[in-house]
């Protein structure tokens, strides 16, 4: 191997090369219904399918490190993005990635998202030397993803610097880098300084010496999550080795490389699946709530011995769940500078400005390779936005969206405690646009807004409630407001 690492990288390959069946889509399908994991699959893919429809609707290419075998296939078409580049380190996987696209590419429609194009590439040298798109050229990308996989990255300093410099190379000004990945503090808050914790759904195994003061880098461990990927097989793997995730730190060396941490995504179906105190956070860690879950801890008792003590929430399965976080990254110059992407749901106003320097196409600053942006700053105030906002057809500055005043959204003090503010928004929380508990998730996420009003109408949507979206529906649970 090129990084010198290669025993390392070698075992993840072998790992995620064991984990590839040989089954038919509907066959696949079918085993991950019936499997033990469903919900937190559901709940995953669900929180990937929002972040994917937030940042990368209508992108025009998008780059998806550790793409694992293209399981976000069919959240790219809903999505429309028009090109995919998949890289990962698994050539079993990228094969299997390969044929869901040929065959994806068979019975689709003509409808929406029915062009989508994708390439699948296996290598194993991303956190090992620089890459660059030789045909397109650099900053070729308006969206980056990495789901579920940034943390083996963090087996060096200069493996992670070298991944999130390539990130930052490919990447379009303007563009999102948009992931998940397990928190390393959640992890040792589980293990509670002991080298392994065993439940019925999760296990985790420390590999790093000193429980209280593991290394920012390469404090491995292994993540046995049953019924996914990172399950252990007999014969042939051990579990997923995986390393500490020092949030701080990605966010520090991730700002030196150019990517600006997005705190608030103006999401509030995105909003639910996460900690409330993680609004305005870099990071967003997982909140699930699993109806059923709690049925596969139960202990069956022992022949003459006592019953067992009944299983006590929180899950198994919700805490290996909850051991992630979502990330978006901006590629731009400062905090000041980030801007979101027009929500789906808003995409009809583009239409009506067409022609006016607007469209699907347009990215950040009149760029090509993205929907319009909703700007969280001040400048770039020209009249006729959408709205009857300044801030032209493409961007939509303040006064805000929604009949929001006198700063960035939900009243924060400033861009980033930078000053300035006004209150929330009138919708998240009952009020503008006649719909209490936020906005409405019909459009391109289908379904009908939820109940409200809530706190910041965060007690409305519930995950997996009324979507109209087959894929992505799970059993929610009651509203977290």
């Amino acid at each position: 191997m090129a990084d010198g690492v290669g025993g390392v990288w070698e075992q993840q390959r072998n790992h995620y090369n064991n984990h590839v069946r040989d089954l038919s889509t509907r066959e696949a399908l079918q085993q991950r219904s019936e499997g033990p994991a469903q919900e937190l699959k559901n709940f995953h893919n669900h929180i990937k399918r929002q972040l994917i429809m937030r940042f990368a609707y209508k992108q025009e290419r998008l780059l998806d490190l550790c793409c694992g075998r293209g399981g976000d296939l069919h959240k790219w078409r809903e999505a429309q993005v028009g090109f995919v580049k998949g890289l990962d380190i698994s050539e079993r996987e990228v094969e299997e990635a390969r044929r869901r696209y040929s065959e994806l590419r068979e019975r689709r429609g003509r409808g929406p998202g029915g062009s989508l194009l994708c390439e699948f590439e296996a290598v194993d040298w991303l956190g090992s030397r620089p890459y660059e798109e030789l045909a397109a050229g650099p900053a070729s990308y308006g969206v980056v993803t990495c789901m579920f996989a940034l943390h083996y990255f963090f087996m060096s300093e200069a493996s992670l610097r070298t991944f999130l410099r390539n990130v930052a190379t490919n990447l379009r000004h303007g563009g999102y880098f948009v992931g998940t990945i397990p928190s390393g503090r959640r992890v040792m808050q589980l293990l509670g300084g002991k080298p392994e914790l065993r439940t019925p759904m999760l296990r985790l195994v420390r590999r790093w010496k000193d429980p209280a003061r593991p290394p920012l880098f390469g404090a491995g461990y292994i993540c046995d999550i049953a019924d996914t990927v990172t399950a252990s097989l007999e014969g042939t793997t051990d579990g997923s080795l995986e390393y500490l995730v020092d949030l701080p730190t990605l966010e520090r060396i991730a700002a030196e490389v150019g990517l600006i941490a997005v705190r608030d995504y103006m999401d509030p179906v995105l909003a639910t699946c996460f900690k409330e105190e993680d609004l305005d956070a870099p990071f967003k860690h997982f909140r699930p709530f699993f109806l059923h879950s709690l049925q596969l801890d139960v202990v069956e008792a022992k022949p003459g011995g006592p019953p067992p003590p009944p299983p006590q929430p929180p899950s198994s399965l919700e805490m290996a769940s909850s051991l992630f976080a979502a990330f978006v990254f901006q590629k731009v110059d400062s905090p000041e500078a980030v801007t979101l992407p027009m929500a789906p749901e808003c995409q009809f106003m583009v239409d009506r400005t067409q022609g006016r320097g607007g469209g699907g196409g347009g990215g950040p600053m009149g760029q090509s390779g993205g929907p319009p942006m909703m700007g969280h700053h001040h400048h770039h105030h020209h009249p006729g936005g959408p709205m009857g906002h300044p801030g032209g057809p493409h961007m939509m500055g303040h006064p805000g969206p929604m009949g929001h005043h006198g700063g960035p959204p939900q009243g924060m003090p400033g861009p980033y405690g930078m000053g300035g503010g006004g209150p929330p928004p009138p919708g998240f929380g009952g009020g503008g646009h006649g719909y209490a508990g936020g906005p409405p998730l019909g459009g391109a996420h289908g379904g009908r807004g939820g109940p409200g009003p809530g706190k910041r109408g965060w007690d409305g949507p519930r995950p997996g409630h009324d979507r109209g979206d087959k894929r992505g529906k799970f059993g929610g649970g009651p509203g977290r407001g």
